[in-house]
């Protein structure tokens, strides 16, 4: 596939409006309500080293205390949330009076677009209705107040904001917050990339941090091409972003990431070209069966990206598949409707479960599985209903507008989720990941703005 042709995949649409620039003043406040309420912790790295050679008795001391943190709640948090709401209803009423909400005839939704909004919708009574069988109530509804609070955030952001906003807002926040931990291990001594046990962890679990420096590299391959005269600055970015990822040492976001990117070239490039890749696609696999005897170990410490064996295993996705195979023996006890919206993981269950696999376990390390135990088999439907449509109706519009810059971002985070959600929870937890998930699909299906220009 030639620079070229991914180059065109992305080439933006035509610009209808011409508005005022960024909306900085709101990126500084959403940066600010996500430092509070995304899983950032100054002192991170320590808590997460104490866990790698804990005994069970350790263990045991460690989930109480996680669970006791979940009961008790985070005053910090608590006025985060509130402070999210007030910006959500401050956005959309700023931009009511400036006239600046747009109509659209709801007959002009394509199918995509309507099984979309089905399954948001459907998934969002799911939620709210669990608030009456959840084994824990009390913590079911707080817990779907904070959805529903960040549902209506993601609303206002594609109402108020065009998709280039976004994107410019993600490469910001996400940016800052990886910058900021590394500058933590470097300033704590804990910056040793060449060793196999490090892993960029400044400010919360490697695999978020991941998340994040996929989600910079995404928002900046497709602004290139949106703002021109600043593509090799946002070239750099995405550089700086690859670097980073490559820090955390994750595979699941790196594939995601890969994965995502492509999804526009292989809708927009021509048969020809496709032809050629599959050519080469082949030839690599008849060059890997001939040599395979040599080469295993190569590609086993390949995926293992520089960690050692010990600390991820590639059979297992570092313990993961072991994970899932107690968890599902819970979902067995209540397949259909779950426990409660994000109210699986009780105290009770984290210490029951930390216990069985010996080393801290707090959520299912896969979006799919965690809502299979929170909403059962119902929620789990309308949820991958909405990726799925999703997906469905971000390809349409690709290929409607030539591989628009917006529609792209929108196919390419939405494909990039989908994948990297199964090995990690992203969906609908209080992180950027989550956000921009939530974003595109509403993107999708509301009236939006249109793209900014300066």
């Amino acid at each position: 596939m030639s620079t070229a042709a991914v180059s065109q995949a992305f080439t933006p649409a035509r610009v209808a409006s011409r508005r005022r620039g960024r909306p900085w003043l709101g990126y500084l406040v959403l940066v600010a309500l996500f430092c509070v309420l995304g899983p950032y912790d100054l002192h991170n790295r320590a808590d997460h080293e104490d866990t790698q050679e804990a005994s069970v008795g350790t263990l045991k001391t460690i989930a109480s205390g996680q669970g006791a943190a979940i009961e008790e709640g985070n005053i910090g948090r608590r006025l985060g949330v509130i402070g999210l709401g007030l910006f959500a209803v401050t956005l959309l009423w700023r931009a009511r009076r400036r006239g600046e909400l747009v109509r659209v005839p709801a007959a002009t939704r394509s199918l995509p677009d309507r099984l979309v909004m089905v399954g948001v919708v459907g998934y969002l009574l799911i939620a709210a209705g669990s608030v009456t069988w959840g084994e824990e109530p009390g913590l079911t509804a707080r817990r779907v107040f904070v959805f529903l609070i960040l549902c209506l955030t993601a609303y206002a952001l594609a109402r108020v904001w065009s998709l280039a906003d976004f994107m410019v807002f993600i490469i910001v926040a996400c940016g800052a917050m990886l910058m900021a931990s590394l500058g933590l291990d470097v300033v704590r001594g804990a910056f040793h990339p060449a060793s196999s046990e490090y892993r960029l962890a400044g400010l919360t679990h490697p695999n978020s941090h991941a998340i994040e420096a996929s989600a910079v590299v995404i928002a900046a391959v497709c602004a290139m091409r949106l703002e021109p005269e600043r593509r090799r600055l946002y070239a750099w970015v995405a550089v700086v972003g690859v670097v980073l990822l490559l820090l955390t040492r994750s595979r699941t976001a790196l594939v995601g990431m890969v994965v995502g990117i492509a999804a526009v070239p292989m809708l927009t490039v021509r048969r020809r070209q496709v032809v050629f890749a599959v050519l080469g696609l082949v030839a690599v696999v008849i060059v890997a069966t001939v040599f395979l005897p040599d080469m295993v170990n190569d590609a086993k410490q390949a995926l293992l990206l520089g960690r050692s064996q010990q600390t991820a295993d590639v059979g297992t996705l570092t313990g993961r598949t072991d994970l899932w195979e107690a968890l599902l023996l819970y979902v067995r006890r209540r397949p259909l409707l779950g426990y409660g919206f994000d109210a699986f993981w009780t105290p009770d269950h984290i210490e029951a479960v930390t216990v069985d696999q010996g080393w801290l376990v707090s959520h299912a390390h896969s979006t799919y599985i965690e809502n299979l135990l929170n909403l059962g088999m119902a929620g789990l439907a309308a949820f991958v209903l909405s990726i799925v449509a999703g997906i469905w109706a971000a390809a349409r519009r690709v290929r409607q507008s030539a591989g628009s810059a917006e529609s792209a971002f929108a196919l390419t985070a939405l494909v990039w989720l989908a994948a990297s959600m199964v090995t990690e929870a992203i969906m609908p937890q209080t992180h950027y990941g989550s956000l921009i998930g939530m974003v595109v699909l509403a993107w999708l299906v509301v009236p939006h703005a249109a793209p900014r220009t300066n």
